[in-house]
């Protein structure tokens, strides 16, 4: 989530900020307690936009870790699993602590904490919104066989990869054993996210009015196709979130310093940020059942961004007064 060319794409940098926003908002919601089933036309808006978060986080990793130079596998492997798995074991284990304080988890002694900590960190019982950590894991350990393999191919076969990974995706919504194993089917949808990002990057660079309004369409089209699940959810949104990449990426490349400090930053706010979402329903007395439609969606957002500000605050403090606040995922 936090990775940076030698000349920086501050492009990149509105987009990072903008999954942030996202994800963060897809648990203000999640924790609301809100009856989406009497607001549907609010879920519709919430489930188009912030489900968009992860999957644009995935396209950025592809347009800046394929398709550049030969990767060196060992000192790659070393420096992505360094910077993802550091971070992610100190804010687990605070997660797990604090899941432990306020009475999560029926642990009753320091010792069962301790033999419990590694299964429920493996079994992601620890916190769900954790999933990505391996998803992306294992990205990054097919990324040097895919960056060698798109050196040596050309656009038009790369056009087909991406088609036949939509169409196996849609495929699989339709016929859902058409996988031998179903992580694989899970997993391909990230993949395509990954190469796509990699593939919109490298050949959709200028800014013309046919690109903004043929991305702009597939993203409309996919986004209703995707809120009322016609045919393939999964694929619906694939092309919702492909349309919605290439739209960003022209955005003008003008460095916007809190932006920027956001984007550095995102890591370390995904891995923290659902500590403080119920502390802050808690403070506001906050229930989504309680609420009209226009106020949950209020209240929803503004605490996105509160907890965005918040988070960014503790990041910009730890790197002035911790010599290591790469460890907690700071860029």
């Amino acid at each position: 989530m936090s990775s940076y060319t030698k000349i920086h794409d501050h492009r990149l940098d509105y987009i990072r900020t903008l999954a942030t926003l996202m994800i963060i908002m897809v648990h203000t919601w999640s924790l609301a307690n809100i009856p989406t089933k009497q607001y549907p036309l609010l879920y519709d808006c919430y489930h188009i936009v912030c489900d968009c978060g992860v999957p644009l986080f995935v396209m950025i990793s592809g347009a800046l870790l394929l398709g550049g130079n030969p990767i060196s596998v060992k000192s790659f492997f070393r420096k992505r699993y360094t910077r993802l798995f550091i971070p992610f074991i100190i804010w687990a284990t605070i997660a797990y602590l604090l899941s432990i304080l306020v009475g999560l988890y029926p642990i009753h002694s320091i010792n069962s904490a301790i033999i419990n900590f590694i299964p429920y960190l493996l079994e992601n019982k620890v916190n769900c919104a954790y999933w990505y950590v391996p998803m992306i894991a294992m990205l990054y350990l097919i990324t040097p066989i895919l960056n060698r393999a798109l050196q040596r191919t050309s656009r038009r076969t790369i056009e087909g990869y991406l088609c036949l990974g939509v169409t196996l995706i849609i495929l699989k919504d339709i016929w859902s054993d058409i996988y031998v194993i179903h992580f694989t089917s899970e997993l391909l949808p990230y993949l395509e996210y990954y190469t796509f990002g990699y593939y919109a990057y490298n050949y959709f660079q200028k800014k013309n009015k046919y690109s903004i309004l043929a991305s702009g369409t597939i993203f409309l089209i996919g986004a209703i196709c995707y809120s009322y699940a016609f045919v393939s959810p999964v694929g619906c949104k694939v092309l919702m979130v492909m349309g919605l990449f290439i739209c960003l990426l022209m955005l003008p490349n003008r460095e916007n310093l809190c932006i920027k400090l956001v984007a550095r930053c995102s890591y370390t706010i995904y891995l923290m940020h659902f500590m403080l979402i119920k502390p802050i329903y808690l403070t506001l007395h906050f229930n989504g059942a309680n609420y009209s439609p226009f106020m949950c969606g209020i209240v929803t957002y503004g605490t996105a961004v509160a907890i965005l500000i918040i988070c960014t605050f503790f990041c910009l403090v730890s790197k002035r007064i911790l010599s290591k606040s790469n460890w907690l995922g700071i860029a």
